[in-house]
């Protein structure tokens, strides 16, 4: 069993020598640094530098005795298995945003030399770039803005509402420029209120129980496609401004209009 749990131990990123103290201390329940210096045979420095690796692992806890010496207790597996779960939310959102940006990669301008602004491919972070890009959309030149996705996502990211100093801008500023807007939601509550203000807003929404863009959000206007990606812990805007990739998002959301 002991050689069971110290390969489970290596295979979450435990070093031999922390998961050979982790262990002695399983063993012993309590110890002192001295009695775990002898018991595992490694140094003193070494000894002392594991065990507070331990203890920022949730996995020792530290009692002091008096003012120069402490006692270490094992604790039980649950703080590893919580910090596991974490990571493995971490890596899953890492894999969603690789995966968005595989086909990409052949429009991604990789020159370092060269400004990012305004080439085929830039991703701006956070709340404010999402706001930014967000209320330059309906500035960008042509007469029709196109939108598909998730509402409730999208206000979820943007700390905002459709009745937010937010979105009233961004109508404001398409009214202004005469920019007519053509939408596919996700049904829901939101995207009936979007839909209900149709008319006076210049805009035409559909509403559908399944789009390709489920959780998301991906507005096109002019040459320009702004993928929304609705994070509220790290919100993120994909904008593409190559040609063929502008055409092929707009051709598609042609194909799934006709629908």
């Amino acid at each position: 069993m002991r050689k069971y749990l110290f390969s489970l131990l290596q295979k979450a990123g435990f070093r031999d020598e922390e998961a050979q103290l982790y262990l002695a201390l399983l063993k012993v329940k309590k110890a002192t640094l001295m009695q775990l210096h002898v018991q595992t045979k490694m140094s003193h420095t070494t000894t002392y530098r594991m065990i507070h690796r331990l203890i920022d692992r949730g996995l020792i806890e530290q009692i002091p005795l008096n003012k120069k010496q402490s006692v270490y207790k094992s604790l039980p597996l649950s703080a590893l298995m919580s910090s596991i779960e974490k990571e493995k939310s971490r890596m899953q959102k890492l894999q969603s945003s690789l995966k968005k940006f595989d086909y990409l990669l052949p429009y991604m301008d990789l020159d370092d030399t060269k400004p990012s602004s305004g080439s085929s491919v830039d991703v701006y972070e956070g709340i404010d770039a999402f706001h930014e890009e967000y209320l330059k959309l309906p500035e960008l030149g042509h007469d029709e803005f196109l939108a598909i996705g998730s509402s409730d996502s999208f206000w979820q990211a943007s700390n905002a509402s459709i009745d937010s100093p937010l979105e009233r801008s961004f109508v404001s500023r398409r009214l202004k420029n005469n920019v007519y807007s053509r939408s596919m939601m996700v049904a829901s509550n939101d995207a009936e209120q979007i839909a209900s203000n149709d008319a006076k807003e210049k805009r035409t929404t559909k509403m559908k129980e399944k789009l390709p863009v489920m959780t998301n959000m991906l507005m096109m206007s002019g040459n320009q496609v702004s993928h929304f990606v609705c994070d509220a812990d790290f919100p993120h805007v994909i904008v593409m401004r190559d040609p063929e990739l502008v055409a092929i998002h707009k051709n598609y959301f042609e194909a799934l209009w006709k629908l």
